[in-house]
């Protein structure tokens, strides 16, 4: 090379670059080049041999030199790779100088040229495709399992030779150790791919690996439940390139993904639509496509319907997807579908029925590896039913334990937000009520009174067993298997199995550790107690919503607010209020026309509760309104109910045609089997108390251990992840 070149930029740099580029080997020089003109600036030596077209261990050996004459730094090693970043004023040099007042040989510049940067980049997209690829797999087998081609790198549905689809193929070196934390570091990685691909732009680089990447970013960030602004640019960029390509599958696909993410956050008539269309092109396709595919348009389709409000459509398209999922053996696409009909149910008011879903869930599972995520989803939902049936402590130690059971890995943080809002559900007092019926049969400190109680009737102890094993329904052995390996059983006593109703019952009374004192020593039996006080209660929404915003789903956020705006009322009746319509607010502002009324109807139950009345009615209509438009009958009957509830004592008149509008709405759900008819039956039972002249509204208390329709004020939705699934 020529000593002394003459190099534009900060002198000092410019000669220190001069001299140490003469140390350099042609490759390295070249290296070095190609990752300025590429735009990496972190990347790892996978990358770098895909940009030089060698190895992977001849480029980390490269990277090394250059690493000790300060070309390049290394960082540390992440998911299995080793990390390297160029300096700031190098790149910036390389990217302002010609490779001859760099003293490149004249030998050498043919392999600087435009076009060989052209090859090096496509080079690059390939393999970081091929490694996006084989991190989605790892991190979610479900979404590539069905074997069906994905657009390759040529033109039309056929693809390209020797390039290789999300079913198939090898990355580039070794796999990534954690496919989530390889996303977190790669992620400027992906940005610097994203816009060699960009459909706008005239000069993009093949669109057949954008589709590609951008198909495994969306897989690898819905299943890690991250960067949820980023799928939405990055789905509808995957529908335009997919177009390009003139590949249907891939355009169906792409629709499917931006369903799911519109659906994950609000925007349920854009889900809806994208879902629509998507069933639409997948089912065009000669050959037929797998059929798995289908059913999971159909439940896209299915989920946006219902959670827009129209739940009998949605229910009808779920159940179509059900039956194929159950027919062509897919066990977790199945799982997630029968959590979904769980859902509808619990919404509609079936409670019973939502429980035998989420049981016929629990068994598709078995015992099978890679299923945490779907355990831990059908466990939550599990609770969410309990608590609506009126089993509270039931609830709060299958949600508890399903708490216990997630790590602090950054992709189970939304489930851990989703654990949290739902124990901050439970109502305090009457979890200290059934936890004083457990206390009073087993409670050693309680024996005298036990005794005093026999005495009296012979009969005391088997009456009062029977009260507490009708509080537990669902004994889960996930508890078990968090206190004590598989197989274990709850309490981890010799004897007890899961199936023994006592065993929850005696988790009120075991003792726990000290707390430090005599007095704690003495008082271990109320730890438990202490876990669900109010203030315990609401630190909980509190961390749920935060974790929410941190992650970027506004819907949950939403969500959890309206749990909280419930809490601070019943705590204090001049509190919470604000809560409720920050929280109609943003769901009007995602587009979520069922859940603007249905957080308008709970703002209305509760402020009626906390006998505001005029501000009570007055959100009542609002919520009316809100669900006439929309086909989900119970919501609608439920908001009825509770406007003419709140203005009997106001206009009796008003309150009578109200209820019998709802009794014929009732009569006719009923007829079609879309509403309980326990809700007929509580639209009636209101309606003779009001013709009776009462005067009073009747507050209703959800039937326990009914499994009939609950006032679902305090209703828990699931996300997609969805849908969020989220």
């Amino acid at each position: 090379m020529a000593k002394d070149p003459e190099v534009p930029g900060a002198k000092a740099v410019a000669q220190s670059l001069a001299f140490s580029l003469q140390q350099c080997a042609p490759d390295e020089r070249l290296l070095l080049y190609r990752l300025a003109r590429a735009g990496l600036t972190k990347f790892s030596p996978w990358s770098a041999a895909a940009l030089l077209d060698t190895g992977t261990a001849e480029a980390g050996r490269m990277l090394e030199r250059m690493s000790h004459r300060f070309l390049v730094t290394y960082l540390h090693e992440a998911s299995g790779f080793d990390r390297y970043q160029i300096h700031d004023r190098v790149r910036d040099t390389l990217l302002r100088a010609q490779p001859e007042s760099l003293g490149v040989p004249e030998t050498e510049r043919p392999r600087w040229s435009e076009d060989e940067i052209g090859t090096a980049v496509d080079r690059l997209l390939g393999a970081f495709a091929r490694m996006a690829e084989t991190a989605a797999r790892d991190a979610a087998p479900h979404e590539g399992g069905f074997d069906s081609p994905l657009p390759l790198s040529g033109e039309g549905n056929g693809g390209g030779a020797g390039d290789e689809d999300l079913t198939g193929g090898t990355a580039p070196g070794t796999a990534p150790d954690d496919p989530f934390s390889w996303l977190e570091s790669e992620h400027r990685g992906f940005e610097v791919c994203f816009r060699w691909t960009d459909p706008r732009e005239e000069d993009r680089r093949s669109p057949a690996h954008g589709w590609r990447l951008r198909r495994a970013f969306t897989v690898l960030s819905r299943t890690g439940r991250t960067r949820w602004g980023a799928v939405h640019e990055t789905t509808r960029q995957a529908s335009e390139l997919a177009l390009e390509i003139a590949n249907p599958f891939a355009y169906g696909v792409a629709m499917l993904d931006r369903a799911e993410a519109a659906g994950g956050q609000g925007d349920h008539d854009s889900g809806y639509e994208r879902a629509l269309t998507a069933l639409h092109v997948l089912e065009q396709l000669d050959p037929p496509v797998d059929p798995r595919w289908l059913a999971r348009a159909h439940r896209a389709v299915g989920v946006n319907l219902y959670r827009r409000g129209d739940l009998d459509d949605g229910r009808a398209e779920i159940e179509r997807a059900e039956r194929i999922f159950a027919t062509d053996d897919d066990p977790w696409w199945h799982v997630r579908t029968l959590g979904n009909l769980a859902e509808v149910d619990r919404f509609q008011g079936h409670l019973e029925r939502a429980h035998t879903w989420l049981s016929r869930a629990e068994l598709r599972l078995g015992d099978s590896p890679g299923s945490a995520e779907q355990r831990a989803r059908v466990q939550l939902q599990r609770g969410e039913v309990l608590r609506l049936r009126g089993y509270t402590l039931n609830a709060w130690f299958v949600l508890s334990d399903g708490l216990d059971q997630l790590t602090r890995t950054p992709k189970e943080n939304w489930y851990r937000a989703r654990y949290l809002r739902s124990l901050g559900q439970l109502s305090v007092s009457e979890l200290n009520s059934e936890a004083g019926v457990c206390e009073l049969l087993l409670d050693p400190q309680r024996a005298r009174e036990r005794r005093q109680l026999s005495e009296r009737d012979p009969m005391w102890p088997r009456w009062q067993r029977s009260r507490v094993e009708g509080l537990f329904i669902d004994l889960s052995r996930s508890g078990g298997e968090q206190r004590g390996g598989p197989g274990a059983n709850p309490a981890g006593r010799p004897g007890e199995h899961y199936g023994d109703p006592l065993v929850y019952a005696r988790r009120c009374v075991e003792p726990g550790p000290p707390r430090g004192s005599l007095l704690g020593l003495l008082n271990r039996r109320s730890l438990i107690r202490d876990e669900w006080r109010p203030d315990r209660q609401i630190e909980r929404l509190r961390e749920a919503e935060r974790v929410f915003e941190e992650i970027g789903d506004d819907w949950g956020r939403w969500r959890t607010c309206l749990v909280l705006g419930q809490a601070l009322m019943a705590r204090s009746s001049h509190q919470g209020k604000e809560e409720f319509l920050r929280a109609a607010e943003g769901f009007r502002e995602l587009g979520d026309k069922w859940w603007h009324a249905r957080a308008h109807r709970m703002a209305a139950d509760s402020l009626q509760r906390a006998d505001r009345l005029v501000e009570a009615e007055e959100l009542a209509l609002v919520a009316v309104e809100g669900y006439r438009g929309l086909q989900h009958r119970s919501g609608h009957l439920r908001a009825k109910l509770l406007h003419a509830e709140i203005v009997t004592r106001r206009d009796w008149l008003e309150a009578m045609r109200t209820l019998l509008e709802a009794e014929d709405l009732a009569q006719e759900g009923v007829r079609l089997g879309v509403v309980p008819g326990s809700l007929l039956v509580k639209v009636q039972d209101m309606l003779r108390v009001v013709e009776h002249g009462s005067g009073s509204a009747t507050h209703h208390v959800p039937p326990r251990r009914s499994g009939g329709a609950a006032q679902d004020s305090g209703g828990s939705a699931t996300e997609s992840g969805t849908t969020a699934p989220r």
